[in-house]
């Protein structure tokens, strides 16, 4: 919640300037990260096209003002997606699903696009043709903050880590759900696992810190 999403999502952007991409693609867009990506996107002036499975979670981002929100069981995802992906130049791709929804970013995105893998929320090993890769000219990256951080040097890590806590309290900010109490564990991961959207859920030891 501090650090560790904050800097990622700031990273994000890092490459994104530095592979000169003119737009990117959010998927799990209404998690924790997710919505630190919409609302830096936002802030920066970056198109941004996000990826959510239900329309609650639709409206939750539209309501955080993003502009491209779609929907990943709708029949016609994926005609919509590379259609936008295209007209937006959406080249840089983050994908926290992994397994077969890999192939369709991959399917969707346009030529010398980037995919970078940070996450494996759908449990199951990547499926990739590699025809689709070599003949649109397409990467696959793997993404993982501390080996992004092993290379790179302190004073950059510094100015990140500056930049962090400057907007930790608005657009890097971790919503809370619930405060439980440290006897209550089982409870608090049950409840996190059923609505991982509504937020973090804290277990503290002060009984008078805790909200129910």
């Amino acid at each position: 919640m501090l650090l560790v999403n904050p800097l990622t999502a700031l990273v994000f952007f890092d490459i994104l300037k530095k592979g000169g991409h003119a737009a990117l693609v959010n998927t799990a867009a209404a998690s924790t990260l997710g919505r630190m990506i919409v609302r830096l996107a936002l802030k920066k002036g970056i198109p941004l096209i996000n990826i959510v499975r239900r329309k609650d979670q639709a409206d939750l981002l539209h309501s955080l003002g993003a502009e491209y929100v779609l929907i990943s069981t709708e029949p016609d995802f994926e005609q919509k997606l590379s259609a936008l992906a295209h007209k937006l130049k959406a080249t840089l791709i983050l994908d926290a699903i992994s397994g077969k929804f890999t192939q369709q970013l991959i399917d969707a995105a346009p030529d010398n696009s980037l995919v970078l893998l940070y996450s494996n929320l759908s449990q199951e090993p990547s499926q990739i043709s590699p025809h689709s890769l070599w003949n649109h000219n397409i990467r696959v990256e793997g993404f993982y903050l501390g080996l992004w951080a092993a290379k790179q040097n302190l004073l950059k890590i510094l100015s990140l880590s500056q930049e962090v806590q400057k907007l930790a309290r608005t657009d890097l900010q971790s919503s809370i759900f619930k405060r439980l109490p440290l006897s209550s564990i089982n409870e608090a991961l049950d409840m996190y696992q059923k609505n991982m959207t509504a937020g973090k859920i804290l277990l503290v030891i002060e009984p008078s810190v805790i909200s129910l």
